[in-house]
């Protein structure tokens, strides 16, 4: 899981990379709520992923490498209206999802720089210390999924449970 978690490190990297070179966080005027800074956000991400031979899920441009057993959903710009207004917080959010469920997620707000990130069975980080106080019996991969949801949305899923969540965006398999 370590290669994994590189990779989605080297993802978070290059959309950090490509939105402090971007030229318009204006609306790109292709769906409501898009922004010219998603859409170079998702390019240099998907790149990054496929490259890698991870499929992914993206928010942006929907799905790619559909055969690989390990899809990234991903959310290169979580946030873009905050992000085009330069108003806290925007951040990037990646999770690994592979035939067992959530494997490995990372989050990193662009904005402050806060990382957090979680690794299945090996628990949760903020900015690489140990979250401590997140549940009994829980070992942070399912949490770290909800962070990017919407407002209202993050109890629904948590109580929904994590997997169903994954379950809902991943491609079907068969």
């Amino acid at each position: 899981m370590t290669w994994l978690a590189g990779v989605l490190d080297e993802a978070a990297e290059a959309v950090g990379h490509a939105l402090a070179a971007a030229p318009d966080w204006g609306e790109a005027g292709t769906r409501p709520g898009q922004h010219h800074s998603d859409l170079l956000a998702d390019r240099a991400g998907v790149e990054v992923l496929c490259r890698a031979g991870l499929g992914v899920l993206s928010e942006e441009s929907g799905h790619a490498g559909a055969d690989s057993p390990v899809t990234v959903v991903f959310d290169p710009l979580d946030g873009s209206t905050n992000a085009s207004r330069r108003l806290s917080w925007w951040a990037v959010s990646l999770c690994a999802v592979d035939e067992n469920g959530p494997a490995v997620a990372l989050v990193v707000d662009l904005r402050h720089g806060t990382r957090w990130d979680a690794v299945r069975g090996s628990g949760a980080r903020r900015d690489g210390e140990a979250i401590t106080d997140i549940g009994e019996g829980d070992d942070g991969i399912e949490k770290m999924i909800a962070v990017g949801a919407p407002a209202g949305q993050v109890e629904r899923e948590i109580d929904l449970g994590a997997r169903q969540t994954v379950q809902r965006h991943a491609p079907a398999r068969g």
